[in-house]
């Protein structure tokens, strides 16, 4: 009996990120979800797929979650301030926390 090789499918966190992307542009957000985690899951450093991952969870009402990962993000990153603050904004707004959203509007708009 010969003995099977399986190969190594492995593919790079960008090629998920690219791929969810493509699903977000046909608004299917149920599909770039598990693609944007992997990323995430993949290169967790990467900023902007944490950022992607947030927008998508925005957009299908999962705003908790949503704010979750901006938090974070507010924590270590600077060059994504705006971007946080402006998503949790939004998050809060549709929480009905209009106090909340707008003090973060505000301070997107202070940076």
């Amino acid at each position: 009996m010969s003995e099977r090789k399986i190969l190594d499918f492995e593919r790079p966190a960008g090629f998920y990120f690219e791929s969810a992307e493509r699903c977000l542009d046909n608004a299917d957000y149920i599909g770039a979800l598990p693609l944007l985690r992997r990323a995430v899951k993949k290169d967790p450093a990467n900023q902007e797929y944490k950022l992607a991952l947030a927008e998508a969870l925005t957009d299908i009402n999962r705003f908790e979650e949503s704010n979750a990962i901006l938090f974070e993000l507010l924590k270590s990153s600077c060059f994504l301030l705006p971007e946080c603050y402006f998503g949790i904004g939004c998050n809060f707004i549709g929480l009905n926390d209009f106090e909340k959203a707008k003090q973060s509007f505000e301070q997107y708009i202070k940076i």
